[in-house]
């Protein structure tokens, strides 16, 4: 790895997010994160760039992380609970998404509960919820 220079760490890790360089952030991002394993920039930066590079299990271990330093904050625990989904951890992820009691996320969180049904192929449950979300829609016109 390249060294970087003295007070541009941050303009290197956001240079390297803008280019898409995931990994690369990544691992500047847990060199910092040990030495401050609680920074919640870091955790924030590092789930984002493991998300984008699909490693969902180590985006989820920074979202839970989040989510119990900052619990006040919904946007964690539904992000939580998106990648324990797209790391197949339907169960979890399911139990995650009852932690999201932010009414603005009522409807995502609808749709991520349909999407773990669909995949579990229970299909009532998912068309269930998918029916409730068409009665709740009030650009829904029919009748």
């Amino acid at each position: 790895m390249a060294t970087i220079p003295n007070g541009s760490l941050t303009q290197t890790i956001y240079s390297q997010i803008r280019d898409q360089n995931y990994k690369e952030a990544l691992n500047l991002l847990k060199e910092q994160l040990f030495n401050q394993p609680n920074n919640r920039a870091g955790l924030s930066l590092s789930a984002y760039c493991s998300y984008h590079s699909h490693d969902f299990e180590y985006a989820a271990e920074c979202y839970q992380k989040l989510s119990t330093l900052y619990p006040e904050v919904a946007d964690y625990r539904f992000q939580l609970a998106v990648c324990l989904y797209k790391n197949g951890a339907y169960d979890e992820a399911m139990a995650a998404s009852y932690q999201v009691d932010d009414e603005n996320y009522a409807e995502k969180v609808k749709q991520l509960q349909a999407s773990i049904h669909y995949t579990l192929e229970d299909l009532a449950s998912a068309n269930k919820l998918l029916s409730s979300m068409e009665e709740n829609d009030p650009n829904n016109s029919s009748i």
